[in-house]
Parts: structure tokens; C-alpha cells; sequence
């Protein structure tokens, strides 16, 4: 009956075990999602800012897909965060951008990272003076 008794004891301490390493894997998996999201906003408002909100050109610095009549960027992401086709991808950058009234000076974009599922990673808004 002891044997039994420490038996129970050590198969519950394992399945605690192995729900915690379950939780820490889940979590980490999250936090380089987040890493890796801020890395690709920073660098679509990096090139959105040197281009001067040109989507043309944004789009080819950043490998992504600008088809110019809905004023939305699209870059394609596969599970590893490199650059890939839409139908291989995982995660989706969308960069937004748009003149004000006031005789096109500042240019305003927002960017948006996201899982193909819909589950929003990141936004950041943009906002640039033309001169």
C-alpha cells in the first residue's frame, strides 16, 4: 500500500511537470511572435517613413504584395518570419496609408501584424511630415 501511495505521489508531481512545461512552451511561443511582430512593424515604418508614405516603393524595400486600389500593403510571413507567397504564409503585415486635407503635408499610415487566423500580434500607427 506504500508503494501505491508513492506512486500516485510521483505520477501527479509528473503531470504538474509536464502541464508547467506545456505552459512555458505556449508562452514562449507567444513571446517571439511579439518579438518578431515588432521587428517587422519597426521595419515597415521604417520604410514607409524613408519612402515618404510611397507605397510602390515601400512595398519592393519590404517584399511585399501593393496592388495600389485599396491603398494596403501586404507583407506575407511563413512560420520562421521570412518573407513568403500568401498561400504559405502564416503571418500578414498590413500597412495603411493615407494623405490629410491640408495640401497633402503629413501622411498618416498604421500598421497591423497579425496571424492568418485573425489574431492581431501588433498595430502601430505612422505618422510623417512631407515637405
Amino acid at each position: 500500500m506504500e508503494q501505491m501511495i508513492v506512486i500516485l505521489v510521483f505520477a501527479f508531481c509528473a503531470a504538474v511537470c509536464v502541464k508547467l512545461v506545456a505552459e512555458a512552451h505556449v508562452i514562449t511561443t507567444r513571446n517571439n511572435d511579439k518579438k518578431n511582430a515588432i521587428i517587422a512593424a519597426e521595419s515597415g515604418a521604417e520604410c514607409f517613413k524613408a519612402y515618404a508614405g510611397d507605397m510602390v516603393k515601400t512595398a519592393a524595400a519590404l517584399g511585399g504584395n501593393y496592388s495600389g486600389s485599396a491603398d494596403i500593403l501586404h507583407v506575407y510571413y511563413d512560420g520562421e518570419w521570412r518573407v513568403c507567397r500568401e498561400e504559405d504564409s502564416v503571418y500578414i503585415m498590413s500597412v495603411t496609408g493615407s494623405v490629410s486635407a491640408d495640401y497633402k503635408v503629413l501622411l498618416t499610415g498604421y500598421i497591423i501584424v497579425a496571424k492568418n487566423t485573425g489574431e492581431e500580434l501588433l498595430s502601430l500607427p505612422v505618422s510623417i511630415t512631407r515637405n
